[in-house]
């Protein structure tokens, strides 16, 4: 639970003062730091009341001390889980969105997090949950020669002066996919070899 703050209160108006109540003219009201509220503390007659704030608005008062911190931390889990909600309903960005079309660069989420050639789309199963789920099929990129494979040249990635080789296609849940972080050209021969497959279902 947050600690307690206790300082003196020099912008809260104080308690209404009577001519009959200069007793309580002397006392300093009190305020108190938790969840991110202030809570005064001031005399009403021979009681002591504490109101609740935030962001200068008084939003509850109660008989204890106890009381308040339990009104101030309550808002706070309110408010916190509110943040969540909002956060969570985020739209998703169109850096986090996948090209409709094939192929794209995509990352692995396992092993290594390499970057892949996504090229079409299937059925695969979960080895997580044993279910049939969406897939996508693809073909990780390497860094040493395959067999029987000729190199991509110019590098798809400017910043690698090497060739560049493909996987032998894989199939993947789409989850275990995202987008590539990094900006990669799509050179003319993988477009063409794969454009296809976006209609083959139409």
């Amino acid at each position: 639970m947050p600690k307690r703050k206790q300082k003196n209160n020099t912008d809260k108006p104080k308690s209404k003062q009577t001519k009959n109540s200069s007793r309580n003219s002397t006392n300093k009201n009190q305020v108190f730091t938790f969840s991110g509220h202030n809570i005064l503390e001031r005399t009403v007659g021979r009681k002591k009341v504490y109101d609740v704030y935030q962001n200068g608005n008084l939003i509850d008062t109660a008989d204890s001390l106890y009381g308040a911190e339990h009104i101030a931390d309550a808002r706070y889990s309110h408010q916190k889980k509110e943040e969540n909600n909002a956060k969570n309903q985020t739209p998703v960005s169109e850096k986090n969105k996948f090209p409709d079309k094939f192929p794209f660069w995509g990352r692995l989420k396992i092993e290594k997090n390499r970057p892949t050639l996504v090229i079409d789309e299937d059925i695969v199963i979960d080895k997580k949950s044993q279910k049939e789920v969406e897939g996508f099929v693809h073909r990780e990129v390497l860094h040493k020669q395959v067999k029987g494979q000729k190199g991509i040249m110019p590098n798809p990635d400017k910043t690698d002066p090497n060739p560049m080789y493909l996987q032998k296609p894989r199939k993947l849940p789409k989850r275990l996919i995202k987008p590539l972080d990094i900006e990669f050209d799509m050179p003319k021969e993988l477009k063409e070899m794969y454009e296809k497959n976006n209609n083959k279902n139409k």
